[in-house]
């Protein structure tokens, strides 16, 4: 998410992504998990949706190159894995529920459009959705020679104080089989992750598929309304990466026993640790939250390498591990 940063001409936005991956490189980073669609947009010519507005500054603007292969021809010159992560239900956000969203794509249906106060996304409720969230994918992964397809926290979207989820008709016609609204909205994302799971499979079964949760469970059950364990017991993704943002020295440690709980809550799926590198900042929240040096990164990393399913370490974002306000790389590195 960390590129390109603002800077819309081609020769800027290759050498800015020439020297994050020289970075990880220096640091034995094998792997880049790279946000190539975060709002119903694409860093690629789709069918689909338009050009995202990051990368020329304007929504549906042809960079004049082809973004995606660039991406990923120069993570693999330096062996490493290109997972181009997806957002599945954003489209756009606001300011206020009086602001304006922007103008819909012409491509998008507008029958598969759900809006809230500050948030419109495709209607995670309905089965045409899922299947073409399946058809951007399988498209995305036959044109590209992506590692990986990734995805992070964002399921159902999470509202404002106040505002209730809009899906009595979804669940008044698909719901019948369901104790209540919540078990309803649950097995959406689950058929969702599914449906992407079979479409990898069918099209190209290589392709790692990978889900980054909220460190917290009873945020993702209640209000993402994502089953994680379920997804795994069902083998449904290739790995999971909870975000485990917290430090072993805050007021609370919650980094310990959750690292704990996700260890053993997730059947054979092996484990990768999300940390939170961008705390690693020095500004006073975080000395306050237990980010007090690169020496908690060494011990949270100690803790993770101890449970026999850990497998590996995701850095977030790119923008700390370039700062490196704190010496984290170091720890990265060794």
């Amino acid at each position: 998410i960390d590129w390109p940063q603002a800077k819309y001409d081609e020769t800027s936005q290759k050498a800015l992504y020439v020297k994050y991956l020289d970075t990880f490189q220096s640091m034995n980073i094998n792997a880049v998990f790279f946000q190539v669609r975060p709002n119903a947009d694409a860093y690629y010519d789709s069918s689909y949706e338009p050009w995202s507005k990051y990368i020329t500054g304007t929504a549906g603007k042809n960079p004049g190159y082809d973004v995606l292969k660039f991406l990923i021809d120069e993570a693999h010159k330096r062996n490493i894995q290109f997972h181009a992560w997806i957002n599945p239900y954003r489209i756009a956000s606001r300011s206020s529920a009086t602001a304006a969203f922007p103008d819909l794509d012409s491509r998008i249906p507008v029958s598969m459009v759900k809006d809230y106060q500050k948030i419109r996304v495709y209607n995670p409720a309905l089965p045409e959705v899922r299947q073409r969230l399946s058809d951007i994918v399988a498209d995305l992964i036959e044109r590209y020679d992506v590692d990986g397809i990734h995805m992070d926290d964002y399921f159902y979207p999470s509202l404002q104080s106040g505002e209730s989820m809009d899906d009595d008709a979804e669940f008044a016609k698909y719901g019948a089989s369901f104790a209540s609204v919540k078990d309803f909205r649950r097995n959406n994302v689950f058929l969702m992750v599914q449906s992407i799971r079979n479409t990898i499979a069918a099209k190209r079964p290589g392709v790692i598929f990978t889900i980054s949760p909220q460190g917290n469970y009873d945020n993702n059950y209640n209000t993402q309304y994502i089953d994680v364990p379920a997804c795994c017991k069902n083998k449904l993704m290739d790995a999971v990466i909870p975000q485990l943002y917290w430090s072993t020295l805050g007021s609370t440690d919650y980094f310990t026993p959750r690292l704990t709980w996700w260890s053993s809550n997730i059947y054979s799926t092996p484990l990768m640790v999300g940390y939170a590198a961008y705390r690693f900042d020095g500004s006073t929240s975080n000395l306050n939250s237990g980010f007090t040096s690169s020496s908690e990164l060494n011990t949270e990393m100690n803790l993770a390498a101890a449970k026999s399913n850990v497998v590996g370490a995701v850095f977030y974002n790119t923008s700390a591990l370039i700062a490196d306000k704190m010496g984290i790389v170091s720890v990265i590195r060794n």
